[in-house]
């Protein structure tokens, strides 16, 4: 009998090492990819306000899309006047500290990439909304892209001559577009450099 408690004992022992050891292990392997918002704050220098926990409410597990603006934030620290988001988050290991206009876009985009266009058929062709950026600093390109629509069709080469210019110099940049054909909407995610083609 004795025996047989000292077994038991040892294998709950054991077990209770092994998930202390391999629970760690695999709470990093899920957390792996997901953006962490350390800090934001919204303003001007000087005078900037906290909104860390807004810009929290905007992130989806492994991406953000959010318009910097007083409604998003929930706050106007200097009305009337041009102010700017500063968000520090962590992703896939990496610390970054993006200044952000308001009126732009900061955006990091979930692990899936590239685009394979679906079979859309005759319809209407709407570019719902248009992003173009990098490091988490996006352009409103929405009207550049709908200008490049013909026939309800596009074949638009992802470029700066295309997309209004260049909104972060030195930095290979992408294009993430929303649009709507056929009464459904659409995501893309393209690298620049590349083209995004819509065809019946």
């Amino acid at each position: 009998m004795k025996r047989i408690i000292k077994k038991y004992l040892f294998l709950l022992v054991a077990s209770t090492l092994a998930l202390s050891f391999f629970a760690p292990l695999a709470s990093t392997a899920w957390a792996h990819g997901e953006i962490v918002i350390i800090s934001a704050k919204y303003g001007l220098p000087g005078h900037y306000r906290d909104v860390t926990h807004a810009v929290r409410d905007f992130v989806s597990g492994y991406s953000i899309s959010m318009k910097v603006s007083n409604q998003n934030l929930g706050t106007d620290p200097a009305p009337g006047k041009e102010k700017e988001m500063v968000v520090v988050f962590e992703k896939d290991g990496q610390i970054k500290e993006l200044h952000i206009r308001e009126g732009d876009w900061f955006v990091v985009p979930g692990p899936e990439e590239g685009y394979s266009p679906p079979h859309h058929g005759a319809g209407q062709l709407e570019i719902i909304r248009a992003l173009y950026g990098s490091s988490g600093k996006y352009r409103i390109v929405t009207g550049d892209v709908q200008n490049h629509v013909r026939d309800n069709n596009i074949n638009m080469l992802v470029s700066n001559e295309n997309l209004g210019g260049d909104p972060t110099p030195n930095q290979k940049k992408e294009f993430l577009v929303i649009y709507r054909k056929q009464g459904r909407e659409y995501g893309a995610h393209l690298k620049e450099g590349n083209w995004f083609i819509i065809t019946d």
